[in-house]
């Protein structure tokens, strides 16, 4: 039997924001976009959010589900960038190159960054979407 948090979560929404991690392209270096797209998804699903620029367009997103002084604080933590590696090495279906897109085959999820770790990111935002909802 799913708990009430659990009937809360969508996989529709999850997908739209996994997509939306994975489109927004972030190599080891180079991961302000979507430090800032990030930002405006969660100001967009009404979270607080705070943007701290450690080096120049490099950012730490923090978010939380009204105040930020607010107590117990439950962190879930990840990273944005992607570390590519060598094309050849990366694992698509046959056929299917390269894809810097989220899309889904036979009930799988692919995508630049997906395993490592924009998967986990778009699942922390929809739990953290679902408790809210609560």
């Amino acid at each position: 039997m799913a708990t009430a948090v659990e009937e809360k979560v969508e996989l529709e929404r999850l997908l739209e924001t996994l997509a939306m991690l994975v489109e927004v392209e972030s190599p080891t270096g180079e991961e302000g976009g979507l430090g800032l797209a990030l930002r405006r998804r969660l100001e967009a699903e009404e979270f607080e959010v705070d943007l701290q620029e450690f080096e120049e367009n490099r950012y730490n997103v923090l978010a939380w589900l009204g105040s930020k002084y607010r107590r117990p604080i439950f962190m879930l933590n990840g990273h944005l960038d992607v570390s590519y590696g060598p094309l050849e090495r990366q694992k698509w279906p046959e056929g299917k190159g390269h894809r810097p897109r989220l899309e889904v085959w036979d009930g799988w999820v692919w995508g630049l960054g997906v395993r490592n770790m924009k998967g986990a990111l778009a699942c922390y935002i929809e739990a953290a979407r679902a408790v809210r909802e609560v």
